[in-house]
């Protein structure tokens, strides 16, 4: 993947090699990933950089994205792609989490200027759990945080619980069921 012409790729398939080599590679491919972000002119392409970045699995390199979406070199619009992306990885969803925590100062100044991005990356981040322990936990850190700091999020908060109780009920009653039928199926 290092190696060779980017031009040698179909720009329909980039996003998906991208995302194959940060996956199965390791900090070779995400430093060459992130330099693909840098020298991209096309916005369309530094998005899918970004996107295939979330999908690392190593604990530092998680760490390093969520940093990356903190620079200068990402517009705040495309900081959702991140949290997004990685709360959807199940590798990064926990370090996400404790990063959503820690930095939420950061977080809030960053986007809370009257648009939606704060709503979105909370939501990604609040809602990609799948049991009651989570959504507790949700509950308790969002009360923790002055009133003011969530007013404009409440509704995507409270969705982003109902979704995670949603996803802990169907987790209690389905999960035997699917196990057994992909077993059945040979997966």
């Amino acid at each position: 993947m290092v190696e060779g012409s980017q031009d040698a790729i179909h720009p329909n398939l980039r996003g998906a090699l991208l995302s194959i080599a940060i996956q199965h590679g390791g900090e070779v491919e995400f430093n060459h990933v992130i330099e693909l972000y840098r020298k991209s002119p096309l916005q369309e392409q530094k998005v899918s950089a970004l996107s295939a970045l979330c999908g690392v699995h190593q604990p530092e390199l998680i760490s390093r994205v969520l940093e990356f979406a903190f620079t200068d070199e990402v517009r705040p619009q495309d900081a959702p792609y991140v949290f997004s992306n990685l709360s959807a990885n199940i590798k990064a969803r926990q370090i996400v989490w404790t990063f959503f925590q820690e930095k939420w100062k950061l977080i809030h100044e960053k986007f809370s200027g009257g648009s939606f991005l704060l709503g979105r990356i909370a939501s990604s981040v609040c809602g990609c759990h799948t049991t009651d322990e989570m959504a507790a936990k949700v509950e308790a850190f969002i009360a923790s945080l002055p009133k003011a700091d969530i007013s404009s999020i409440d509704k995507e908060i409270l969705q982003s619980v109902e979704k995670v109780r949603a996803n802990a009920k169907w987790v209690k009653t389905e999960a035997e069921h699917t196990a057994k039928w992909l077993k059945d199926e040979g997966y």
